[in-house]
């Protein structure tokens, strides 16, 4: 079992007079990265040349998919998730800091991300657990590649006490 590449794609956003936005999405064929960005690149001005709206973005992505049939562990459900939330960078005022948080959600979590696997604390997130602060680690740029949230913010250190919490919640499905 192993993730290989499977595809280039890019998603073009296009903007109407009233700022709405909709989406074009195109699979690129090849196995250049290059080629592929240079394709995306095209396809961004080719779409402008069609619409009476403004282009205001495109995402190119590369895709990789499990090369095996694929299920998770045993017992593992989608709809039980982990909602982690960290701390963010903010500025201080004269009042203190402004006290804002960032938040990912973890489908079917494993039972040791929990404090405990029985009562109460079965459904409280362990901050300290090892492979979630390697995760977040990202987001307070302590490894390299810092991620963001959606609007560019990064965490505190969350490492600190206090800095991450969460809790397991459970997402309605109709897949049974």
């Amino acid at each position: 079992m192993a993730l290989s590449f499977e595809k280039f794609g890019c998603s073009v956003r296009v903007a109407d007079s009233g700022g709405n936005i909709g989406t074009m999405n195109f699979r690129i064929a090849g196995i250049v990265a290059e080629t592929a960005k240079l394709t995306a690149d095209a396809i961004a001005a080719e779409v402008q040349a069609l619409t009476d709206g403004k282009v205001v973005g495109y995402t190119f992505t590369s895709t990789y998919s499990e090369d095996t049939a694929y299920f998770g562990a045993a017992g593992s459900q989608i709809e039980n998730v982990a909602q982690v939330n960290f701390r963010l960078k903010q500025a201080v005022t004269p009042d203190g800091p402004i006290g804002k948080w960032g938040s990912i959600r973890i489908p079917a979590p494993k039972a040791a991300m929990f404090l405990s696997t029985v009562g109460d604390l079965s459904n409280k997130v362990n901050p300290a657990y090892a492979a979630l602060q390697d995760l977040l680690e990202r987001y307070d740029g302590t490894l390299t590649y810092t991620v963001t949230t959606s609007d560019g913010q990064v965490a505190e250190e969350v490492a600190t006490d206090g800095n991450v919490n969460g809790h397991r919640i459970h997402r309605k499905s109709n897949r049974g």
